[in-house]
């Protein structure tokens, strides 16, 4: 359902809703992205395009003394990752194979 405020005089919504998109610069996804940006003003929605949103993020990481602010802390635990998926993969081979042999 749609909710709107009057105190304005507007027919707005009351809810908020975020949409994200990562655009690689000197990509097709840019063509698309103005088109979503069009779209978006056709509709009087409002957006914001961040450009230094790397920067960003590592700004956070150093403040705030993330976990994973390191390039070596993302490897490693990307690594945990796909170790873990060919775990479970193992674990759910060997458990097919039991079911199959009753």
């Amino acid at each position: 359902p749609k909710g709107s405020t009057s105190t304005d005089g507007s027919n707005r919504s009351s809810f908020n809703a975020f949409f994200y998109t990562l655009v690689s610069t000197d990509t097709q996804e840019m063509f698309y992205s103005s088109k979503r940006q069009q779209y978006l003003i056709d509709q009087w929605h409002t957006f914001k395009i961040c450009t230094n949103l790397s920067e960003t993020a590592e700004m956070e990481d150093q403040i705030n003394n993330y976990s994973h602010s390191k390039p070596e802390d993302d490897r490693d635990l990307l690594r945990k990752v796909l170790t873990s998926d060919l775990e479970m993969e193992r674990e759910q081979r060997a458990e097919d194979n039991a079911i199959r042999k009753k």
